[in-house]
């Protein structure tokens, strides 16, 4: 059998989608059974269909589809003791939810978007406005739950309190790809793309949030938030120009 396993018939999809679907789970199968002398072949073949469906994805601006494949991925790539495509998955994970954000936000901006009129969205601006001006049952943070930390993000109603917690976890997954690199992982231009990507990120979370001054209750403390995100950019950017040189 060709590279040391072989398969049975195949019935094909008739989209793109499926047969990506199709081959990973053969892959997966063929790593279980395979001989050790084809397991490389079998590993980079897995990870090649599993790179390409979410790249479908994206292009397709299936972005939240995108990030649950690539989530899904990093774990299974783990399971396999696989770090290093976990790490790739967790990079692309980070770009597909930032990019489902910037979709967002220029939807958004379209006059009478939905987003902007509809009532579910409660702006981070009520969480220090004064206590009578709260929505009912909204506590310290405006939306039912406890502030993070006490932080005092004084953010509008242009950005919310899920559209922060995603750039949060833009920044996480680039980290957590350097963490899958290991130590050994700073000579990976991933590792250096990631740290790249982290302060894209910061830079970009700071401009959203200097978007929304207009609506800021305490318009110095979003000003103190956006310096704070704009220093972070520029330690990260700073860090992969050091590992870069």
């Amino acid at each position: 059998p060709r590279d040391g396993y072989s398969f049975t018939q195949i019935s094909w999809a008739p989209d793109g989608e499926g047969n990506y679907k199709l081959a990973i789970g053969l892959y997966l199968g063929a790593i279980k059974t395979v001989r050790a002398s084809a397991l490389e072949t079998a590993q980079r073949r897995l990870r090649g269909a599993y790179s390409e469906l979410g790249e479908l994805y994206v292009r397709a601006d299936r972005y939240t589809k995108a990030c649950r494949h690539y989530q899904q991925g990093i774990e299974l790539f783990r399971s396999t003791s696989d770090d290093a495509a976990a790490a790739v998955m967790a990079a692309a994970f980070g770009r597909a939810l930032r990019s489902r954000l910037r979709s967002a936000n220029s939807a958004n901006a379209a006059p009478n978007s939905p987003a902007k009129t509809s009532a579910w969205r409660v702006p981070l601006l009520t969480r220090y406005a004064p206590a009578a001006a709260r929505p009912a049952g909204a506590d310290a943070d405006g939306c039912g739950h406890a502030a993070e930390g006490g932080r005092d993000h004084n953010i509008g109603e242009a950005m919310d309190e899920s559209e922060l917690g995603d750039y949060e976890r833009c920044v996480g997954a680039f980290a957590l790809a350097q963490e899958l690199l290991g130590e050994r992982g700073r000579a990976d231009p991933l590792w250096v793309e990631a740290q790249i990507e982290q302060g894209r990120t910061l830079f970009e979370q700071a401009r959203r949030l200097e978007e929304s001054l207009p609506f800021a209750h305490d318009e110095l403390g979003a000003v103190r938030m956006a310096s704070e995100l704009l220093e972070r950019a520029a330690t990260a950017l700073d860090g992969a120009s050091d590992c870069a040189g």
